[in-house]
């Protein structure tokens, strides 16, 4: 189903840019700005951060990238325009990484062409910004589309407290043996869901069965049935999937990641990756980029 945000939003009532400051102020969002030369958008920079918005900024497109998923913010301004890694570029790089590719993007152009604008938008931008911009018209659309992103984060979360509800309520009424399958799978499903949002510090194994309404026990048996181990097994593989995937993107340090998949110390991060697949972060790292070093140009 195809929705008009323009369409469906009423911003009649506002009127002036004291007032999109006000509204934007009460979505404590964090925005980050990716532009080698920041200071052509101070016009757009001071107000958002007068109206409250917590405002990163990165001047070069690897930075960019990893700032974005590090600090994992509501909305991205990316400049199209930028010497050696274009806007372009940088957005294939947010949407192929795995903690990137939900983080809406408005791209910054110069290029009032409908081609530039097409291409962006094809790539999985929101929506996009000419320059020079008008500034209501620009806080508007940045108020909008972190509203919309609020609403889906809002609905993810309505979505899981429907679930734990509903695994809650077949606990309460009792769950038939020839059902207990299925009640194992919604009850993984739910909480893999809820762990993989609380990754950085989830609870523990007891805190995490009186939540969904069971006890430890049953919860791990339910993995073991899903999975084969417990949830402490899964939940350690899943971050040390995770960690490859974001090692392999190419714009992580080794330390950051630690720090988002909830390690105790980078060096308990290195020796589990180690364990687990032979080498260490840097080194996995290293043979990918040689390896994507050595990959021969579509043109030979």
């Amino acid at each position: 189903m195809s929705i008009n945000y323009w369409s469906e939003t009423n911003f009649e009532g506002v009127s002036s840019i004291d007032q999109l400051q006000s509204i934007i102020q009460g979505l404590n969002s964090t925005v980050l700005v990716i532009d080698d030369n920041p200071s052509d958008l101070a016009p757009l920079i001071s107000p958002l951060i007068a109206a409250g918005v917590n405002l990163r900024i990165a001047e070069d497109a690897m930075l960019g990238c990893s700032m974005a998923i590090s600090y994992q913010p509501d909305l991205i301004l990316l400049d199209i325009n930028m010497p050696k890694i274009d806007g372009f570029t940088t957005i294939r790089l947010l949407k192929n990484a795995p903690n990137g590719r939900q983080i809406p993007i408005i791209f910054i152009t110069a290029n009032n062409d409908e081609e530039s604008r097409v291409k962006g938008l094809l790539l999985g931008a929101v929506d996009y910004i000419i320059k020079p911009f008008n500034l209501q018209e620009t806080l508007l659309r940045i108020n909008l589309h972190l509203r919309i992103g609020q609403q889906i984060k809002q609905l993810s979360e309505i979505a899981i407290e429907e679930s734990i509800s509903s695994v809650v309520k077949q606990l309460d009424v009792g769950v038939d043996a020839n059902n207990n399958n299925q009640f194992d799978q919604a009850l993984v499903m739910t909480v893999t869901q809820f762990l993989k949002q609380n990754i950085s510090n989830p609870p523990n194994v007891k805190e995490i069965a009186e939540q969904f309404g069971t006890y430890e026990k049953r919860l791990n048996q339910a993995f073991q049935n899903t999975f084969g181990c417990t949830l402490f097994v899964w939940l350690r593989e899943e971050r040390l999937r995770m960690a490859r995937e974001m090692l392999l993107s190419g714009f992580v340090t080794a330390t950051r990641i630690s720090e988002v998949l909830g390690y105790s110390s980078p060096a308990h991060f290195n020796r589990a990756f180690r364990e687990h697949y032979g080498c260490t972060p840097k080194t996995l790292q290293k043979q990918y980029e040689l390896t994507a070093n050595q990959q021969p140009d579509d043109n030979d």
